[in-house]
């Protein structure tokens, strides 16, 4: 098989969780405070090992998702692979009928590609979507260059 000529990369939404745990933990704690003063009722070691284990896992499946889930550019085709689910799968260039990403580029955004056939393949996560379709165009066009490359992967 050839060397991929890009990756999609997720790495602005990983910096991104880190940023926001802090907040996440505060929100998580102030739950449990509530809890604890107002619900008499439940048993707040139990309902904070709830709360707690599903935060965990909140952002472990977020964080295996953005590792695994890869998304690797072809000159002629997109190959998709995600090892948990057994995905792997390449879409041709030539079959892409429509990228949807949003107007403005962000730091990350979700990519949904649309195939000749009608099928949606979403990308979750993806870092600077918009820089991604203009790749993504441009090696359908087959007028690429090594800049254009670098600067999206």
């Amino acid at each position: 098989m050839k060397k991929p000529l890009a990756k999609i990369g997720r790495q602005n939404h990983q910096n991104h969780l880190v940023k926001v745990m802090p907040i996440l933990t505060i929100v998580y704690c102030l739950q449990c405070f509530v809890m604890y003063k107002f619900a008499h009722d439940i048993n707040i070691g139990d309902y904070a090992l709830s709360l707690g284990v599903m935060l965990a896992g909140l952002i472990f499946s977020m964080m295996y998702y953005d590792n695994n889930h890869q998304v690797m550019i072809y000159e002629d085709h997109l190959h998709l692979s995600f090892g948990v689910f057994g995905l792997d799968k390449k879409i041709p260039l030539r079959d892409i009928i429509d990228i949807q990403v949003p107007k403005k580029e962000c730091p990350f955004s979700n990519v949904t590609i649309v195939t000749k056939d009608n099928k949606k393949h979403i990308f979750l996560f993806v870092d600077y979507p918009v820089q991604v379709k203009q790749t993504i165009e441009s090696f359908k066009r087959g007028s690429f260059s090594e800049v254009e490359v670098k600067e999206a992967a």
